[in-house]
């Protein structure tokens, strides 16, 4: 049984099952005997068949619809495009550096479709926009250990860049 549904048993055998189990005419245990699942994984399995019943598609096993990789569209495409070069070559002072968090956003309210951050990071690498640094890729470093269990750690001012277009070190005093 460790192989998978789709190997062991044809679209139209399952479909059956589901039929009939959906029509109580075999109990919950028996379909499950039948096909050789579980009791979570026969409800997962009835539920994408009856999504594909309603929509009227033929059952497949293979490939449950919802994970298809999406290609993003062609105004999308197009817009990405406009941004992203227009932050890597003519933006002053924001050259090279990428909120995909907000572009995000910005192609939500603008064409009403959702896109993920990383798949809008990852078309900026596959384009050439972006380049993930070293930097990025490096554990964090630890600032300071203490000598022991629940020690208090108190400090009264921090070095940051408070503000950004200054590029230099504030102290918060």
């Amino acid at each position: 049984m460790s192989e998978q549904l789709a190997k062991r048993l044809t679209n139209q055998w399952v479909s059956q099952v589901l039929q009939q189990f959906n029509n109580h005419t075999i109990t919950e245990k028996e379909a499950c005997q039948l096909l050789g699942i579980t009791r979570a994984h026969l409800y997962r399995i009835r539920k994408t068949w009856l999504k594909s019943m309603l929509k009227g598609e033929p059952f497949n096993l293979q490939s449950s619809g919802e994970n298809k990789k999406r290609s993003l569209t062609a105004e999308v495409q197009d817009f990405l495009h406009q941004e992203l070069s227009y932050i890597k070559e003519e933006a002053y002072r924001y050259r090279e550096k990428f909120n995909f968090a907000f572009l995000s956003e910005k192609i939500e309210q603008k064409f009403d479709t959702f896109i993920h951050r990383n798949t809008i990071r990852r078309f900026a690498i596959n384009e050439g926009y972006y380049e993930q640094t070293t930097r990025e890729k490096q554990k964090p470093c630890i600032r300071f250990e203490m000598d022991s269990i629940s020690a208090l750690f108190q400090h009264y001012a921090s070095r940051h860049t408070w503000l950004p277009c200054s590029n230099r070190y504030h102290a918060l005093s």
